[in-house]
């Protein structure tokens, strides 16, 4: 199951799994349709039907509306030995592209991984893209049996100190921008050997 036109359902379909999408957008959904002749459906977490050994919610944890009411949903699909890949944002390494209207969580690894085992899920694999704006995890349902949750009483601090610092850092680039400033200090940076 995978979101959007079906291009990342693609590859599954290519090698010869019987692969299903779903997704909000009818326009997506008849992308997919049309260019790839893909399955795929839309609607949301209710509607969809069949068991699977592998679900595919990348990009889409952050949309919910009602997390665990729509990951109850998606888990009564998930055969018994399934697993669940699901990739999110990665709020500890901010940027402005993060904040959207449309993102109603924001995960930090300790969020994520709190949140899944929350849903029963067991972690099998954790990573994130190389610039680590953006995570994932592989997870099998733990029948109870979840790790030790981390410890989130100063999330709330620390997210704050993130945001605020992430929104300054912003403010500085488009004030940099504005005066014609801002190659220039990005070059000086990677002249001193600095990540910008």
């Amino acid at each position: 199951m995978v979101a959007g036109g079906g291009w990342k359902l693609l590859p599954f379909y290519e090698a010869g799994y019987n692969a299903t999408g779903y997704d909000y957008s009818a326009n997506l959904v008849e992308l997919g349709k049309n260019n790839y002749e893909l399955n795929l459906i839309q609607g949301t977490a209710s509607e969809v039907k069949g068991m699977y050994d592998v679900i595919v919610i990348n990009h889409v944890l952050e949309h919910l509306t009602d997390f665990f009411a729509d990951m109850n949903l998606l888990m009564k699909h998930l055969n018994p030995n399934g697993v669940i890949y699901a990739g999110v944002p990665n709020i500890d390494n901010f940027s402005r592209d993060q904040f959207q209207n449309a993102h109603i969580y924001y995960f930090s690894p300790r969020t994520f991984k709190y949140f899944m085992s929350e849903c029963e899920l067991e972690l099998i694999k954790f990573g994130s893209d190389p610039s680590g704006a953006h995570m994932y995890g592989v997870f099998k349902q733990s029948r109870g049996q979840c790790g030790k949750l981390p410890n989130l009483h100063s999330e709330y601090s620390f997210m704050k100190r993130k945001i605020i610092l992430g929104k300054l850092k912003v403010a500085i680039i488009e004030t940099l921008e504005r005066a014609g400033l801002k190659e220039y200090i990005k070059n000086m940076y990677r002249y001193i050997g600095l990540k910008w």
